[in-house]
């Protein structure tokens, strides 16, 4: 997603030349003292070993830590967990910036780097401008355009740092929601620099704030190294920084429209957003770079026109798109920059159309951040196949977004690791039983919400079960992120539970909605997709008794799954005269084809 580095001419990468013979009698002490170090950090495996639980945090206190607990305040604070050695910027001998830029780097404190006579002059915060970052040598432009979207107000900034100021023992403090548990990862304030300047070799401001270094550091201790951190998803930053649920939308000239449509009304609800460029692209023509991560700010419709503007911004802060409506194009005219309130800033913003939007980027990520809602967690494990069951009140209408996340598979760098697939199935309780709301399946991803956009469900006041499934042995997080408070407790057995929940979900929609074709005896039958199911719906209303057998030819991708009765290539029932039937089969890859080819029988006794 886009390398930058720490100077920047022309949007092309700048690496200082190291004075090698300055270095390396010091560099060889650091090496030498890190040797016995593995790969991978202490604090990586704590978080990667972890049960899943309320209270784990990343230094292994509580979230409520008293900052200076442990550091007298006349001494300065080292993270052991995170020293100040070439392992900690790299594990990989073998990375581009090795030689010329890692190994002989030297780590300093911020009045050092910044030149401030007096460490009183270093400001955690200032004017937290979105446009104040500038990007290193790593390729972490997913993050800092997640930043830049959350600098839009201050406030969401200061909300991750528990460390509200700098401070002469270096010691700083932030709330991660690492797999949707809040979870405190302290730092100190040595950063790597190049050794012939105070130059930083990662990120900086142009206000020489701190928060976007804290933060960038905090991100890499967690996964064992700067460079462990570089390229990314822009949503799983939204929900680890924020706690907030996020999805990402793919973007294709086919489907332009509805792109603009959800655009528009993502932007009215101040949703926060970035979008990334395609894999391939005329960089010196479009002025765009290959798989780089831009914030997207606003957008702009003339319907007299025909016109539909995107407006981005660029984390390098200088550049920016050379086409159609462009900050050098003939098309932004006078009258158009007075509509759009112009401003002819090299700042790293620009407008561009919806049809070289759909053109040029591959998909945007969206954070569903509301003001004032509440978040609530719980985590669970178990075995391959088991289900669980939470259980939750709410008690008015209430906008609701529950989701499951499992375990980066950052923690588990140079492992077979995956993850689990996932049914989700949310049923509301009722005096007849349950009431279908939602159900969703994931072939295997980080999170997956019960809705399918994981934005937010309207529910209605009453008691509701979750039934959660995965398809291997599975830690999760249950997190819930809604406008009330909502307390979710993880039950053994249901007080009321259906027998099958899938056969129970499919009933109830077939019930609902059905497509009937007639047969003899005031028999009838429906079938179709639901999810990732086909259905076969039976009603006998007639006065004898129904048995119908359902033999299928050909199946590719596909499973058989039945309450009742099941062989090997079909699915038979018997209807007593008012008797409802459902049966179904399952598929098994969610992205791969299918097809089913069956024949029935039916016959009255």
């Amino acid at each position: 997603m886009g390398s930058a580095c720490s100077q920047q001419k022309n949007n092309k990468p700048v690496v200082h030349p190291v004075n090698i013979e300055k270095c390396a009698k010091d560099q060889t002490e650091r090496i030498e003292n890190s040797a016995h170090l593995s790969k991978e950090t202490i604090l990586q495996a704590k978080l990667r070993d972890s049960h899943l639980d309320d209270s784990f945090t990343a230094n292994g206190h509580s979230t409520k830590t008293d900052l200076y607990s442990k550091v007298a305040m006349n001494h300065v604070f080292i993270d052991k967990e995170f020293p100040h050695v070439l392992p900690s910027i790299t594990d990989d001998p073998h990375h581009k910036l090795y030689e010329s830029c890692f190994k002989f780097a030297v780590w300093k404190r911020p009045h050092e780097f910044l030149n401030k006579k007096k460490y009183a002059e270093v400001k955690l915060f200032d004017k937290i401008d979105p446009l104040d970052i500038i990007q290193g040598v790593l390729g972490v432009c997913y993050l800092l355009s997640c930043l830049s979207a959350i600098a839009e107000s201050p406030s969401r900034i200061k909300s991750i740092f528990n460390t509200r100021s700098s401070n002469l023992q270096g010691k700083y403090s932030v709330t991660f929601f690492l797999t949707g548990v809040p979870t405190e990862v302290v730092v100190d304030d040595h950063f790597p620099c190049s050794p012939d300047s105070n130059e930083l070799i990662f990120s900086k401001t142009q206000s020489q704030e701190l928060w976007p270094l804290i933060i960038e550091k905090a991100w890499a201790k967690i996964y064992g190294c700067y460079t462990a951190v570089e390229y990314g998803l822009m949503d799983f930053v939204f929900e680890d920084l924020l706690g907030v649920p996020a999805s990402f939308v793919s973007v294709t000239v086919a489907n332009r429209e509805n792109i603009w449509i959800q655009l528009k009304r993502f932007i009215a609800e101040k949703y926060l957003l970035c979008a990334t460029t395609i894999e391939s692209l005329a960089e010196d023509r479009t002025g765009l770079v290959t798989s780089h991560a831009y914030t997207v700010l606003s957008v702009y419709e003339d319907s007299s026109l025909e016109l539909k503007l995107i407006k981005l911004r660029d984390p390098w802060g200088i550049g920016g798109w050379k086409g159609a409506y462009s900050n050098s194009s003939v098309l932004m005219n006078e009258k158009l920059k007075k509509l759009l309130n112009y401003k002819d800033k090299n700042d790293g913003s620009f407008y561009i159309n919806l049809e070289d939007f759909t053109s040029y980027f591959s998909y945007f990520s969206v954070c569903y951040y509301k003001e004032n809602y509440h978040r609530n967690y719980i985590c669970a494990s178990h075995d391959r196949g088991a289900e669980s069951f939470f259980e939750f009140d709410i008690e008015g209408p209430c906008n609701t977004n529950i989701e499951i996340l499992q375990k980066d598979k950052r923690f588990f760098r140079g492992s077979q690791y995956t993850y689990s697939e996932v049914e989700i199935f949310l049923l509301k309780k009722s005096l007849k039983g349950f009431e279908k709301i939602a159900m969703m399946r994931s072939k295997g991803e980080r999170y997956v919400g019960i809705e399918e956009s994981n934005e937010f469900l309207n529910l209605q006041a009453g008691s509701y079960l979750l039934v959660v499934k995965t398809a291997k042995n599975c830690q999760f997080t249950v997190s819930c992120y809604a406008e009330r408070t909502i307390s979710l407790i993880k039950v053994s057995e249901p007080e009321r539970q259906p027998n099958n929940v899938e056969y129970y979900f499919l009933l109830d929609l077939a019930q609902k909605d059905p497509k009937f074709e007639e047969f003899e005896e005031r028999c009838r039958w429906s079938h179709g997709w639901a999810e990732s199911y086909y259905y076969f719906y039976l009603e006998n209303l007639g006065e004898k008794t129904w048995k119908f057998k359902m033999t299928f030819d050909e199946l590719v991708n596909v499973e058989i799954k039945h309450a009742y009765q099941k062989g090997q290539n079909f699915l038979s029932a018997v209807l007593q005269p008012g008797q409802r039937e459902i049966m179904f089969v399952r598929k098994i890859d969610v992205d791969e084809e299918t097809i089913i080819k069956w024949s029935a029988q039916q016959f009255w006794l």
